[in-house]
């Protein structure tokens, strides 16, 4: 025992020189993160020490003194994706986030979360389920004005009790003086909660000229109490309902409200203006005595809420870009966003050494342009950037949207965005310079019908760094820009020029995804310049094994095309030009019944990992199959994942960490895979993480930087065997136990890696990790 624990204190430094290599990146395999885009909060609430914003997708916390901040997404407590606001009740200090889709979240103090779907998923409430607003009676109660009724609930239970059918859409709840208000869009209603039926519409008063109010239909968005008194909007209107009268408090004409908000000293409300002259967006800050005062600069844009905190400062949400903060009741606003992609669309990836690029733009079902002035946007050392019109000034001058596509140049630090409207967009990060190719100054084309646009839907580099083009709709679809500047097309025969993307493999050849088309492959030949070497071949449904539309191509590991369709997957092992040459749809067991791969999912993109296996993104989840495609090694949906939403629309893989990248119509999330690429040989630093071992852990050990699919034995000082595995591409999981499955003993463990692609390289201890129980 001595001996044991000299060679463990011995192999100290060992261990904290791991431990180092390690830190360079904290996501643990298996582990999910979100990159939602924090740069706009369209709801604001607070708890004594946190402001809450709500961003479209998920929830930032900001400390109120120290202005830390915590994000909570499907990732991290929430269940649901896609936010319309959130509230805090100070009674029980829990924070309410209400979804879209009538999902409930309360999130506890104790760091649990509870979901309530019984509104979403209740199938016998017909119209509107959408959640408007939420109003806290004290700790227990709650009351949720929904778009056909009230709902009461318990909030210690997690429970509804009472249901409230209008027949009306309530925007908001209040409770004054011990009666219940509700504000709809036919008017304010009341019932006293001394001696009715709640639940009993029929036992609501509509207030109406006898109450003080307006004569016939109004309409009210908001109520709230302040100072004593009642304050609620009557057809655009400010209005204060005291003592059975109704005082109109302000009027702007061409407005409406868009929130009343009375959380701290001061009543607070927003307008927008509907676009007649000289009706701007306004917040205002209304006193005790209903002196009015204008929100400070740079406060509002488009005002959707607003709260004060204790020191007098107010937090808006608006909804234009970035946070906003007063530096005091009436003062202007500092705004501020955090560190985030410039938005949740997304249409494409590509990865150059370590960045990430983004493309955003994106088609809908019938293939039409989204109109998208998001850009592109790219994630490099941790920290997100953007490109596109709002903040170039050349993009801006020629209206360029619709970043739909992206190629990284293979040896410079330059990207390459396909636009939907104006051809190919170079950008150079370190200089943030923009070069635009299109029918000017290059061979791209406009469509045919729609001469006005050069569409471009593929990009792709070769071994030469000839840069190819799926010029979209042109006579002339397929374009290349050498390497020299110069520039041709070719025409695509049989395809009808509706090409989109474009993958090349081992042998140069060109594969072009065309949709309803198929499968176009075209072989340039030695001589990019000459013609008379070209070859093309289109696989259809028809002269192939492809089941349906073609979406996607893929290559893999082995130089195998993988192809994604509206009926599964097909992959091509062949010479493409080759008559035998149809593809081949692998068979698996569905259900212990074979079945054709996918073949009932449509298949929107195809990833490849370090370990060769297959990521298929489908409108139905991701589906992870091993490198022949006939054993499923994962499956991922929103029910058993953090993924924000089952279409999947592209999947992008870093290569030298795992970190599977993945975008959806809701965002974009990664997972820390397994499989990393490996080399032929080992790196010349192989090291464990985490290392050491503490006792607390319980996860996956890696084993990072071995040869591509290497032979691992891990073996403890003696040299007797404790556990035998064979390496996902550059990276071996050791799971920290032995064969018997009982956690590995405190020690040195001996990591031996035989690279098998490699005879010349013998096997030999490559690392050593240290486990402390």
């Amino acid at each position: 025992m001595k001996n044991l624990v000299k060679t463990i204190l011995s192999l100290a430094f060992f261990g904290a020189a791991n431990v180092a290599v390690a830190q360079d990146f904290d996501l643990k395999i298996g582990d999910w993160k979100s990159y939602l885009p924090y740069q706009q909060g369209k709801y604001v609430t607070q708890s004594d020490k946190k402001v809450f914003y709500t961003t479209p997708f998920s929830v930032v916390a900001v400390d109120k003194e120290d202005f830390s901040t915590e994000f909570f997404s499907k990732v991290n407590r929430l269940n649901d994706a896609g936010v319309a606001f959130s509230k805090f009740n100070p009674a029980n200090n829990t924070l309410a986030v209400i979804y879209n889709n009538s999902n409930i979240d309360l999130l506890k103090p104790n760091g649990n979360t509870v979901n309530l779907s019984d509104v979403k998923l209740n199938n016998t409430i017909i119209g509107d389920k959408r959640i408007n607003d939420i109003y806290f009676e004290n700790n227990r109660l709650a009351y949720l004005s929904c778009g056909f009724g009230v709902l009461q609930l318990d909030m210690v239970r997690n429970e509804f009790l009472i249901t409230v059918f209008t027949n009306l859409k309530v925007n908001a709840v209040t409770i004054f003086k011990d009666s219940i208000y509700a504000a709809t869009e036919k008017g304010i209603y009341r019932v006293s909660r001394n001696g009715n039926n709640l639940a009993d519409f029929g036992t609501w008063q509509r207030l109406d000229e006898t109450d003080g109010f307006p004569m016939g239909d109004y309409s009210s968005t908001a109520l709230v109490s302040f100072n004593g008194k009642l304050y609620l909007d009557i057809n655009s209107a400010l209005c204060r309902y005291e003592n059975g009268l109704l005082t109109t408090v302000f009027y702007k004409p061409h407005a409406r409200i868009s929130y009343i908000s009375a959380d701290g000293g001061h009543l607070l409300m927003g307008y927008f203006g509907n676009g007649e002259p000289g009706q701007f967006w306004r917040g205002y800050i209304f006193d005790t005595d209903e002196t009015r005062h204008d929100a400070g600069d740079n406060c509002v844009n488009g005002p959707f809420y607003a709260v004060e905190d204790q020191k007098g400062r107010i937090w808006y949400a608006d909804e234009q870009r970035n946070f906003r903060i007063s530096d005091n009741t009436y003062g202007s606003c500092k705004q501020f966003s955090y560190n985030s992609p410039y938005s949740h669309n997304i249409s494409k990836f590509a990865f150059s050494d370590s960045t990430l690029w983004v493309a955003s733009g994106g088609v809908d079902q019938s293939d039409s342009r989204r109109y998208r002035s998001d850009g592109g946007f790219y994630l490099k050392e941790n920290e997100w950037k953007a490109v596109n019109r709002f903040n170039n000034t050349l993009l801006d001058s020629f209206q360029t949207t619709d970043f739909y596509t992206v190629a990284a140049h293979p040896s410079k630090n330059l990207a390459y965005y396909g636009t939907l409207w104006n051809g190919i967009v170079e950008f150079d990060p370190v200089t943030k310079g923009v070069f635009i190719f299109n029918r000017k100054n290059s061979t791209l084309q406009g469509a045919i019908g729609d001469d006005a646009r050069e569409i471009v839907t593929g990009l792709a580099f070769d071994k030469d760094e000839n840069l190819w083009v799926s010029n979209q709709g042109a006579a002339e679809a397929i374009s290349v820009r050498k390497k020299d500047g110069t520039w041709r097309k070719f025409t695509a025969p049989g395809a009808n020029s509706n090409l989109w993307q474009v993958v090349i493999d081992d042998n140069g050849y060109k594969w072009f995804a065309c949709r309803d088309a198929g499968l176009l492959v075209y072989d340039s030949g030695k001589n990019v310049d000459a013609t008379g070497d070209d070859n093309f071949k289109l696989y259809t449904t028809t002269n192939s094994k492809i089941g349906g539309r073609v979406n996607c191509v893929a290559k893999d590991l082995n130089g195998d095309m993988w192809v994604g369709t509206t009926k599964g997957a097909t992959v091509f092992e062949c010479s493409p030009f080759s008559a035998s040459c149809k593809g081949n749809n692998r068979i698996v067991l569905q259900d212990g019944i074979p079945a054709y791969l996918l073949e009932s999912e449509t298949v929107n993109c195809i990833a490849i990992d370090g370990a060769n296996r297959k990521w298929f993104g489908t409108t139905n989840g991701i589906f992870v199959q091993s490198p022949n495609g006939e054993e499923q090694v994962a499956r991922f949906t929103t029910a058993n994942s953090p993924l924000f939403d089952n279409n999947i629309l592209d999947i992008a893989i870093q290569p030298n960490t795992g970190e599977v990248f993945i975008g959806t119509n809701k965002g974009v999330l990664s997972y820390r895979g397994e499989a990393i690429t490996g080399g032929l040989t080992h790196d010349s630093q192989v090291y464990a993480f985490p290392n050491p071992v503490r006792p607390d852990y319980t996860g996956p050990i890696a084993i990072k930087g071995l040869a591509q699919d290497a032979d691992i034995k891990i073996t403890d000082v003696q040299g007797q065997l404790v556990y035998a595995t064979k390496a996902l591409g550059g990276q071996a999981i050791w799971d920290g136990r032995d064969y018997t499955g009982r956690r590995a003993a405190s020690g040195v463990y001996l990591v031996y890696a035989t690279a098998v692609r490699n005879a010349n390289n013998p096997e030999a201890v490559v690392t050593k990790i240290l486990i402390v129980n």
